[in-house]
């Protein structure tokens, strides 16, 4: 990179606001923490080797034990992580980690580590960024730079590839995130355990029908299990609406993202009644009994022609997607916050975001998508399953009677 290319950038953060500041640090501690755990993982398999292998460094003295909740300070923020203990079998005892120890006070964020993320996350220098954020925690680089640096370049293809839940699939939640133009889609999976599984990421210029079914098409052929028939769970996108019509055909039931209807009607409303209708219609989503849901919302309908047709219009559109679960008979305190609405994707989607905020440079085609994918595997590890997931086995049971019970009407 030239000295001119570097001046740029660099000016460029230092012309930001406050709070553009203030998230390039937050910024900051998430890679800190992927590298903290990199380093803690590099001096675990120096001690103890590769999982399953053979052949084991020190005579085999050393193995793996679990993990310890521990922190990592940066400034005055402290960080949590998970520490991997590691158990010495000859003396029966825990061996400390020595780069735990030099990583625990990490002093404030330095003008050079902070142009560092900016110009090696801009410009997909990964050696730049991981050279300085270890040289922070003042732990050798010899080994970790080249490490991480090869999982940053392989995340996408390990990601393609990686083995699907052998549990079938009881929901999939599916949305799309923005990145100057393109369009990261994301395909969020629940198996029958509650356990969240990011299934498969694609880039392309918009939630079209054509990229959302070729990569359903792929995850079928990958091995996806939905034997009982799926809950697909997305707000109101035509395009993910028909692919999973075309790809899955009756095997997949859709429930539509209550949140994002509720804003939707509300934005047709003025500001003063907005709060209001959105309680409004979320007290109707919380009735059990679908004929009653779906009556309550119905005299909605009613009321906002009265106020604003365009909102009725908006409520009326795809309303009986929106009361999916009761029509399969869970009440809404089983799924309704979990599998009612997209929030858990756009969680995910929020970790994207904080990773990729301040790439100004997209050098390659693939940047954004393999950034995502980084992103998205790290939350990944960080979800936590379904409540209620015990009552999964229920719905996919009630999904394969409603799709009997449509065979024979359309049969009739």
């Amino acid at each position: 990179m030239s000295e001119h290319t570097q001046r740029q950038s660099f000016d460029w953060l230092k012309a930001q606001d406050v709070a553009t500041q203030v998230a390039m640090v937050r910024d900051i501690t998430e890679i800190m923490r992927i590298v903290a755990t990199e380093i803690l993982q590099s001096e675990v398999e120096s001690l103890a080797g590769a999982r399953h292998a053979r052949e084991k460094p020190h005579g085999g003295a050393y193995v793996r034990h679990g993990t310890n909740p521990g922190s990592i300070q940066i400034g005055e923020q402290r960080i949590p992580i998970r520490v991997p203990r590691v158990r010495d079998r000859v003396k029966d005892t825990c061996r400390p980690l020595k780069s735990y120890k030099a990583m625990h006070t990490v002093v404030e964020p330095s003008e050079g580590l902070l142009r560092a993320i900016a110009l090696g996350v801009g410009t997909r220098n990964f050696k730049d960024v991981m050279d300085t954020a270890v040289d922070a925690f003042g732990v050798s680089k010899s080994s970790i730079s080249a490490a991480f640096v090869e999982r940053s370049a392989q995340a996408y293809e390990e990601f393609r590839v990686r083995s699907l839940p052998s549990e079938p699939i009881a929901a999939i939640m599916i949305d799309g995130k923005t990145f100057q133009r393109e369009q990261i889609i994301v395909a969020l999976g629940f198996d029958r355990t509650g356990e969240p599984f990011v299934l498969d990421m694609i880039q392309s210029t918009s939630e079209n029908a054509r990229a959302i079914g070729d990569m359903l098409r792929r995850l079928l052929k990958r091995g996806m299990r939905i034997s009982k028939g799926v809950l697909i769970v997305c707000d109101g996108s035509k395009g993910i609406k028909a692919a999973a019509e075309r790809v899955l055909g009756d095997r997949g039931v859709l429930q539509r993202c209550r949140v994002h209807k509720a804003e939707n009607v509300a934005s047709y409303l003025p500001k003063d009644k907005q709060a209001v209708w959105k309680r409004k219609l979320f007290a109707a989503w919380k009735i059990d009994d679908y004929r009653e849901a779906k009556q309550q919302l119905q005299s909605y309908i009613l009321e906002l022609k009265q106020i604003n047709p365009s909102a009725a219009q908006s409520l009326a559109e795809g309303l009986e997607q929106t009361i999916t679960l009761q029509k399969l008979g869970m009440p809404p305190a089983l799924f309704g916050r979990s599998l009612g609405t997209t929030n858990r994707i756009e969680n995910l989607n929020r970790c994207m975001e904080r990773f990729t905020r301040n790439v100004c440079y997209w050098s390659k085609a693939d940047q954004r998508l393999r950034w995502a994918v980084l992103a998205a595997v790290h939350h990944e590890t960080r979800m936590n399953r379904i409540g209620n997931y015990q009552a999964l086995d229920d719905l996919a049971l009630a999904i394969s009677k409603e799709i009997r019970k449509s065979k024979r009407h359309s049969a009739s």
